[in-house]
């Protein structure tokens, strides 16, 4: 029993020696984004077999739902969960759900809100599509990329120095 209660003593002792800790830093990419900031999603198609160019029809969307061609489960473009950057279609970037080949490309960028923290996994959807122009195969090309998405939250403290009146304290060491 002495020795159960030197053990606990000497790991108490341990523990109240420890003044500070500290934590890992979250690193926020674009499959653990964090609210508010902007990411650009984008693939590319590395070795293009006979017949097919690589400018195919890019479509893409977000479900919660495991069956990820559930069209009923996408989530609409106007959404409480991300917004679609509406400038980007104009600078090379794809409308969401949106299968017009002219206008879809290999990028999409997306903002998280911080309703999507709470509301747990997203399952970010591409499907691209192409006609074989070679007669000899005449074969469709149609693949389905997926990436989890689960935003987080992030914390951010600015602190800056401040002199007696309120106003912010240049170069303050």
């Amino acid at each position: 029993m002495k020795k159960q209660q030197f053990l606990l003593v000497l790991l108490l002792a341990l523990f109240a020696s420890i003044s500070s800790a500290n934590a890992q830093c979250v690193t926020n990419g674009g499959f653990t984004p964090a609210a508010g900031l902007p990411y650009t999603y984008v693939v590319s198609i590395a070795a293009v077999p006979a017949g097919y160019t690589g400018i195919g029809t890019y479509t893409w969307y977000v479900t919660q739902n495991v069956n990820i061609i559930d069209v009923p489960s996408i989530i609409p473009k106007t959404n409480n969960y991300f917004t679609v950057d509406e400038t980007k279609p104009v600078l090379g970037y794809s409308d969401y759900n949106s299968a017009v080949t002219a206008n879809t490309t290999n990028k999409l960028n997306l903002t998280w809100t911080p309703l999507a923290i709470s509301s747990g996994v997203f399952y970010l959807v591409l499907r691209y599509t192409e006609p074989n122009t070679s007669a000899s195969t005449g074969c469709s090309a149609e693949n389905i990329r997926v990436w989890q998405i689960t935003p987080v939250n992030t914390f951010l403290l600015a602190i800056e120095g401040a002199q007696s009146n309120g106003a912010a304290f240049a170069n303050a060491q």
